[in-house]
């Protein structure tokens, strides 16, 4: 990998990690300002309120969640970029290098396409 390919794949993180924070400031926001107070007189009056009001905030959650764990392994690839540069865009798996274009894709990608296929995609 290049200097300046490495510098790219750096900048990606970087604004993806920042994005990621203020969507998550932003979801925690929208939480604490739609804190649970008094029941709502819609909801004792029509109970489907009162589960899709759940249903969202369950929604919220599964969000948020799935926002926080791409951030940790966005912070995962730029605590090695950073501390361990040699093994940055080296598959965890083979040990095989990860093509520059995955990962100007998924910068925070862990393994090559052809580990992450055996695996189901989900690593």
């Amino acid at each position: 990998m290049t200097r300046s390919e490495r510098r790219y794949l750096e900048r990606s993180l970087l604004e993806e990690r920042a994005s990621k924070l203020g969507v998550l400031a932003k979801m925690d926001e929208r939480i604490e300002l739609e804190a649970p107070g008094p029941v709502a007189e819609e909801a004792v009056a029509v109970p489907q309120v009162a589960e899709i009001e759940h249903t969202r905030e369950d929604l919220d959650y599964v969000l948020a969640e799935k926002e926080a764990q791409l951030l940790e392994q966005i912070n995962a690839a730029l605590r090695k970029l950073y501390q361990q540069p040699e093994w940055f865009g080296v598959c965890e798996h083979c040990g095989s290098a990860i093509p520059f274009e995955r990962l100007a894709l998924v910068p925070w990608a862990r393994l090559c396409m052809s580990c992450e296929s055996k695996a189901g995609g989900h690593a």
